[in-house]
């Protein structure tokens, strides 16, 4: 959804259009571990569930900071910010979920990219100027 909307108000169209074209992928990936997990001992098809629930969850929050960093000094700062640390959470949750785990490193850039998120809204907000109640 986030995507379309990227599309509609034509601001970060290129974010919208990639985020609309992985989107039918990481769903095959978590549909697939659903529909062949049968039990224990299927370690791959869990692999492909995981893999696609952690991309999905970042082109969530990258798709909707778009979305919240509506000034430019937001979109120059703290978005790529953001940006970068979710993608690079979901290239380490794959590799960890895949066998390589580094662990630390997820748990620093999924904590930047979510503090960051959670930020957006409230540094939007701080960087109006004050009204004036008569």
């Amino acid at each position: 959804m986030a995507g379309l909307e990227l599309l509609d108000r034509e601001v970060f169209r290129l974010v919208g259009v990639l985020v609309l074209l992985a989107a039918p992928f990481f769903a095959a990936a978590m549909l697939y571990a659903i529909w062949k997990f049968e039990g224990d001992g299927q370690q791959d098809i869990l692999r492909w569930g995981w893999s696609g629930l952690g991309w999905t969850v970042a082109s969530v929050v990258v798709s909707t900071e778009v979305l919240l960093a509506r000034t430019r000094t937001l979109q120059v700062i703290v978005l790529p910010a953001v940006v970068i640390a979710t993608v690079a959470s979901a290239a380490l949750f794959t590799l960890t979920i895949w066998g390589d785990g580094r662990v630390k490193a997820l748990s620093a850039f999924a904590i930047v990219a979510f503090a960051g998120w959670l930020a957006t809204p409230a540094l939007e907000r701080a960087s109006r100027p004050a009204r004036r109640t008569p």
